[in-house]
């Protein structure tokens, strides 16, 4: 019986002295919003949401919506990163577009966010959904397809 309590107490030692790492990449002169642990989240306030692009001459065109249950404070989309490729698999970070949020609303769509681009580039663009209703906080993250400027 001693056997069996020491082993357990050593396998928990070694669980929990594992090292873990943790980085931040650079996010050019964008500052992200900060959402602590304190804030309680749920999953709930959010009923629909999604994002797509389309490409004109040199620009991608955002088709955003996120919709919720009932009114919130403040509804809409955060951390909108426009990220590209060369080769439509391998896509990296870069720029930010701006938040777009409005408040007391049960919906936020944004028919033609229109962005700037470099030709040559597979473009994509990740983001979250948000809501928020008194301290209560829901986001959810979406990735766009892809889309190839020319």
């Amino acid at each position: 019986m001693a056997k069996r309590i020491l082993s357990f107490f050593l396998a928990l030692t070694i669980i929990s002295a594992v090292p873990m790492s943790v980085s931040a990449e650079d996010i050019d002169d964008y500052t992200q919003p900060v959402i602590t642990d304190e804030i309680q989240r749920t999953v709930g306030l959010i009923s629909l949401a999604g994002a797509s692009i389309s490409t004109g001459t040199k620009k991608i065109h955002m088709n955003l919506e996120t919709y919720a249950y009932t009114t919130m404070d403040e509804i809409g989309f955060i951390i909108i990163d426009i990220e590209r490729s060369s080769d439509n698999v391998h896509f990296t970070h870069e720029r930010y577009a701006d938040d777009k949020t409005i408040t007391n609303a049960t919906h936020y769509h944004v028919g033609d966010y229109a962005w700037n681009v470099s030709g040559g580039y597979y473009y994509r663009v990740t983001l979250f959904h948000y809501a928020s209703s008194g301290s209560t906080i829901e986001s959810l993250p979406n990735t766009t397809n892809s889309v190839w400027v020319g």
